[in-house]
């Protein structure tokens, strides 16, 4: 590794049981079952954007916030008892052995306050803290990993596993504990290691409709090395440098991955791009003149809803769609051409023409349909104000007039 070396590594493996029917808040998509598909991810992006929020340093990397949803039939199954099950690449025995020391549960004690214990010697300390608060509904599994950059040496990771349950008319209270309360409780175990003070400054707390419990302590490296655990590789990048590019643009783990330069990421932030799912990937999407008219009268507006590009106002020519990598998983981004060009090595940009023949008859057929969903997106999610206050919206000094190419709500 480049530069600044990892000093510590908090991977803390969480578990929240939310209910099916539930809605997550005015303004967030509303979900009829535990298994929907777009829950996890969901869940994955507030839990991250609040705990880099947190943190708010370049000393710390979110490395990893993978989610996993394992179904009420599934925990009530006579395998959910043996200790090979696998979780995020390792089976609950093999994670067991990785605890070395002092090692906590995390519960409630009479009137719902946090009680922090030592842990009893019994092998099914997972299988109970999934059992003690399982309620029906299922147990989603959320795997944060968080690196603290420094001259230092690597210190031991912390693992922590949280199981939350609610009832019907406690869900939004179970979520509002989630996103404040989970980041919170990372944050404070990885600046001071101190466990007891972390679930102290959480706050977690329960009542009759809600309950929460967990169980944690210091593991060794071998567990950290788990790409489960640690997440992917950076691609080349230092942690550091990964850790500025967080801080700075806020950009999905996903997207700053995939980066294969600091130059691509640079386009990317003097464009003013920002991360929105499209057609259930991720996508770094611009601001669009809505009202702008193409030769034959049509405008930017009506051109997307038609499966057509966009045309960048300044120059009258059509959007161009730029993949990171070479593979129908890679992130999208909408660049102009002036944009692609100011890349020193413009091959570091691919486009659909250059991807191998099954990838890009993927993206040529999937084009038209991109095109209507960031019409959508833009039309209904970003009004002119509310983009600019985004952390990883482009900066405007006081000097300049601000953008004004956003269709008002």
């Amino acid at each position: 590794m480049r530069g600044m070396r990892m000093k510590k590594l908090c991977s803390l493996l969480l578990a929240l049981v939310l209910l099916a029917g539930c809605a997550l808040g005015e303004s967030a998509p509303e979900f009829r079952r535990m298994g929907d598909a777009a829950l996890l991810p969901y869940l994955e992006n507030s839990l991250y954007e609040q705990l880099v929020s947190d943190l708010d340093s370049s000393d710390y990397f979110v490395e990893n916030v993978q989610a996993v949803y394992i179904s009420q039939e599934y925990l009530d199954e006579l395998a959910f008892n043996s200790q090979e099950n696998v979780y995020f690449g390792y089976t609950l025995s093999e994670l067991n052995a990785q605890f070395q020391g002092e090692k906590y549960i995390f519960t409630l004690g009479e009137n719902n306050e946090t009680v922090v214990v030592p842990w009893t010697d019994y092998d099914d300390a997972y299988d109970r803290v999934i059992r003690n608060v399982a309620i029906g509904t299922g147990v989603i599994l959320v795997c944060v990993t968080v690196s603290v950059v420094s001259a230092g040496v690597g210190a031991p990771a912390v693992s922590m596993i949280f199981a939350m349950a609610a009832k019907d008319s406690a869900v939004r209270g179970l979520l509002d504990a989630a996103k404040s309360g989970v980041p919170a409780f990372i944050a404070t175990a990885v600046r001071t290691g101190d466990l007891q003070q972390a679930a102290r400054e959480a706050a977690l707390a329960g009542s009759e409709d809600f309950k929460w419990g967990a169980i944690g302590g210091s593991i060794s490296g071998g567990v950290t090395e788990a790409v489960g655990l640690k997440g992917a590789m950076l691609n080349g990048w230092s942690m550091n440098e990964a850790a500025q590019i967080q801080r700075e643009s806020g950009y999905p783990l996903d997207v700053i991955k995939g980066f294969r330069t600091m130059e691509q990421y640079e386009v990317c932030q003097k464009a003013g791009l920002v991360p929105k799912m499209v057609n259930g990937k991720m996508a770094l999407i611009r601001q669009i003149d809505l009202d702008f008219v193409d030769e034959k009268g049509y405008t930017n507006l009506e051109r997307m809803q038609n499966g057509l590009a966009a045309l960048d106002p300044a120059t009258g020519e059509e959007y161009q769609l730029y993949y990171i990598v070479e593979s129908r998983q890679s992130t999208i981004a909408i660049l102009t051409k002036t944009e692609y060009m100011q890349s020193d090595s413009s091959e570091i940009w691919h486009t659909a023409e250059e991807m191998p023949q099954i990838d890009s008859w993927f993206f040529e057929n999937q084009r038209e349909d991109f095109w209507e969903n960031v019409a959508n997106i833009v039309k209904e999610i970003f009004p002119t104000d509310e983009l600019l206050e985004l952390p990883f919206a482009p900066q405007v000094p006081d000097s300049e007039e601000k953008p004004e190419n956003i269709a008002q709500q």
